[in-house]
């Protein structure tokens, strides 16, 4: 499923694209791809999908539309394979995407990287490999934070990646509450032994004061 944009918001997204593609012909710093091609990732997305997409940006860039798509593309396969192995960016994502946002964008690159269509099943296959790599990582995480914490904030794990936001799924939101009741049931032996002899204690000082 594609974003819903206002004309507005896509207009200005689709022209910030096409200067993302231009900056990227002109060699510009991979850090600076990686930060623009997150927030225009369903632009790119869109102008490899869709012919007509291509053919209106080539006209704002003065690029043929092959190039146009090309590019986007490349740029998509630079996040896949990003240097810090990053698996949000690797599907495109921001750092505080949940993994319902990870399903959705692993199901669509799945599509795009299809055998079918790809021209070499090789390169196909180790591009799927790396799309569902990414998002069994995302996916982890998520259920790593809700063994662990049930109101994560800004949490990181050992490798820097910052997990602010899940999914609020049924299964993980039982997960969540069952993690939460053990984590205090193994205090119930102690506390109940403590009341014993709290009331213990009680009844010796109302019977020594009643005498």
């Amino acid at each position: 499923m594609h974003r819903v944009y206002k004309n507005g918001e896509r207009k200005l997204e689709i022209f910030s694209a096409a200067g993302l593609i231009n900056r990227f012909y002109e060699g510009c710093p991979l850090n600076e791809i990686y930060d623009k091609g997150v927030r225009y990732y369903d632009i790119l997305l869109y102008l490899i999908e869709n012919a007509e997409g291509a053919d209106k940006l080539s006209g704002l860039i003065k690029l043929p539309p092959v190039k146009v798509k090309s590019a986007a593309m490349k740029i998509i396969n630079l996040l896949l394979f990003n240097r810090e192995n990053n698996p949000f960016l690797s599907l495109g994502l921001s750092d505080d995407a949940t993994v319902r946002d990870a399903k959705k964008r692993w199901k669509r690159l799945l599509m795009l990287y299809h055998p079918d269509r790809s021209p070499s099943l090789k390169i196909s296959e180790e591009l799927t490999k790396k799309i569902n790599q990414a998002y069994r990582e995302i996916e982890n995480l998520g259920e790593n934070n809700f063994q662990h914490q049930i109101n994560p904030n800004n949490h990181r794990d050992k490798s820097g990646v910052k997990i602010n936001t899940f999914p609020s799924g049924k299964n993980l939101h039982l997960h969540a509450i069952r993690s939460y009741n053990l984590k205090y049931l193994k205090y119930l032996p102690a506390a109940i032994l403590i009341i014993a002899i709290s009331l213990a204690i009680l009844s010796i000082a109302f019977f020594i004061i009643q005498k």
